[in-house]
C-alpha cells in the first residue's frame, strides 16, 4: 500500500513551484520515508492529474502535470526553509535532552 495525500481542490499543484512549496510544508510537519501528493479527485472537474513524489533516502523526486505534455520534471534534495526561531528551538531541544526531558 502506498500512502498519498490527495488534494481535492481545483488548481492545486498547478505548477512546479506551488507543488514544491506544498511538499516542503508537509515535510516540515511530518517525517516520512517518502511523500506523494496528487490532485485527481472528486472535485477535479478537468480530469487532469498532477503529482509530486519525493523519496527521502535518495533525495530525488518528480513533479508531473498531465497538462504539460505528460513530461515529468526531476528534482533533487528538498531544502526546508529556515525560520528565525529555528536556532532557539534547537537550543531548547539540547537543553531538554541534557535534563532528560
Amino acid at each position: 500500500m502506498v500512502d498519498c495525500l490527495v488534494i481535492r481542490a481545483p488548481g492545486a499543484l498547478a505548477n512546479r513551484d506551488e507543488a514544491m512549496s506544498l511538499l516542503q510544508e508537509w515535510m516540515e510537519g511530518e517525517s516520512l520515508d517518502y511523500y506523494r501528493i496528487t490532485t485527481k479527485g472528486l472535485n477535479d472537474t478537468t480530469s487532469k492529474s498532477k503529482l509530486i513524489f519525493y523519496d527521502v533516502s535518495t533525495q530525488r523526486g518528480k513533479y508531473w502535470n498531465s497538462e504539460q505534455n505528460g513530461k515529468a520534471f526531476d528534482f533533487e534534495a528538498v531544502l526546508l526553509p529556515t525560520r528565525e526561531w529555528d536556532a532557539s528551538i534547537v537550543q531548547l531541544q539540547v537543553l531538554a535532552a541534557q535534563i532528560g526531558v
